[in-house]
């Protein structure tokens, strides 16, 4: 708590209107057995401790005041089932969670919270990769997010990843769909 302690004390006097949470770390690329547990912790307590404890310090100061802003960073993997690496799109469904959660608490207190599942966009945690349609730059991505901001809940921020989050649903509520037939039609 070393560091939360530094940052309450930091903001002590400040009167943070918005807190974005976009805390994450992401693992080697190996299946869940393969992972260091010393990893797992890290991942976990980055991804889901963080923003779990930012939103503690500033709460209550957008509550007094009766009007804020927080975004919780969750990921477009939180919402697919992804073998590898399990614990990352996990702890990303965890934000999404909490602020649904917190977004059903705290409805009629004036405080905006919004979830933000977005898809790749070309970053360092992305490996760099080169933005095209469908990967925007960073640049690209923020202007993008920022019109939805307290206009819905839960967005990835970016049209084209709005399209390609559903276009996974559906296949895969088509897949699960599927074998829940194959299940019944096999009997017990």
């Amino acid at each position: 708590m070393t560091g939360f302690n530094a940052v309450k004390t930091a903001i002590k006097n400040l009167d943070v209107g918005v807190l974005i949470n976009t805390a994450a770390i992401d693992l080697d690329y190996k299946t869940f057995d393969q992972l260091e547990g010393e990893d797992l912790k890290r991942c976990i307590d980055v991804n889901c401790g963080t923003p779990t404890v930012m939103m503690n310090m500033i709460l209550p100061g957008m509550l007094r005041k009766k009007k804020g802003i927080i975004v919780n960073f969750g990921s477009f993997v939180g919402e697919a089932n992804c073998p590898m690496p399990t614990v990352y799109p996990s702890t990303k469904n965890f934000c999404h969670k909490l602020t649904r959660d917190m977004q059903v608490w705290y409805q009629d207190s004036g405080v905006i919270f919004q979830t933000v599942t977005p898809g790749i966009v070309a970053s360092p945690m992305a490996y760099s990769v080169a933005p095209s349609f469908l990967i925007p730059s960073p640049e690209k991505y923020t202007s993008s997010l920022l019109k939805t901001v307290g206009w819905v809940d839960t967005t990835s921020g970016y049209i084209p990843h709005d399209l390609q989050l559903f276009t996974m649903k559906v296949k895969f509520s088509c897949r699960q769909h599927q074998q829940d037939i194959n299940c019944i039609l096999s009997g017990p």
